[in-house]
């Protein structure tokens, strides 16, 4: 089965954010480390062209983390609304 590969690029960048982000049964996880485990496939099989794109962008994902984040930790940058 071929996935949309809109969806796997969300798939992608939902792992990535899952690793990096602090949660209540876990730490975050480096940009570095978390790179790692995607490109060893930790974290599932992906599709190697989205991998490259990855690689190509990794430093501008993580100058971005770095200007949306306080005291070099991730905030929260979204709020969902509330249930009626």
């Amino acid at each position: 089965m071929k996935f949309p590969i809109a969806a796997q690029v969300v798939s992608v960048a939902d792992v990535y954010d899952a690793l990096t982000s602090e949660r209540v049964y876990k730490s975050a996880y480096s940009h570095e480390k978390a790179m790692e485990m995607i490109l060893n496939g930790e974290c599932g099989a992906f599709n190697p062209l989205l991998l490259d794109c990855l690689v190509e962008v990794g430093d501008r994902i993580l100058k971005e983390l770095d200007l949306h984040s306080l005291d070099g930790c991730r905030t929260l940058r979204w709020r969902a609304s509330p249930r009626s």
